[in-house]
């Protein structure tokens, strides 16, 4: 669809090409920071098992030191410092998304204005600036898809580290 974006008007081409290199800049800083939060997210997730399997696995004696109630304390601790990492993905989320859709609204918006302005000047009539539109509607939800697969692939990506971390460990004690 660029390239009959481009046929029909280079130059509204240029304008709604130029908001491509600052939203891929933001989405590079962003999915650094996304991976970082999600492998803290399952380090401490996976503490927060830990704690539980410990401590359901040594019930008796818990219980036998009347130590419930500390137990479910230092487990309710470890499960919001889990719910904090989640929230604070999901901020992240949120603020890369709608800075995204306000790009986007913002392209819109400058091709508009630029069509008008080409419009007035003679240059393209108006059933050129709505196919330029069409094609552009197209080719935002492309990139609106991508950036949703992006997310997704840099979640993963955080998530399988700590995996690949662990495969890739040497044993302390020989095994032979």
């Amino acid at each position: 669809s660029v390239f009959g974006q481009c046929y029909i008007s280079p130059q509204l081409t240029l304008t709604s090409i130029g908001v491509v290199p600052p939203i891929a800049i933001l989405a590079v800083i962003y999915g650094r920071f996304l991976r970082q939060i999600t492998k803290r997210a399952q380090t401490a997730l996976a503490s927060s098992t830990e704690v539980a399997e410990e401590r359901l696995g040594s019930i008796r004696t818990v219980r036998a030191f009347g130590q419930e109630e500390k137990e479910m304390e230092r487990y309710g601790k470890s499960i919001d410092h889990v719910l904090k990492l989640a929230y604070k993905e999901v901020y992240a989320r949120s603020m890369f998304f709608g800075a995204t859709g306000l790009s986007g609204n913002i392209v819109v918006l400058a091709v508009l204005w630029n069509g008008g302005v080409l419009m007035q000047d003679s240059q393209i009539t108006v059933g050129q600036l709505t196919s330029f539109l069409i094609y552009a509607a197209y080719s935002g939800f492309s990139i609106g898809g991508l950036s949703t697969f992006f997310t997704e692939l840099m979640k993963g990506m955080g998530a399988s580290s700590r995996l690949w971390q662990l495969c890739d460990r040497q044993p302390a004690i020989p095994i032979s």
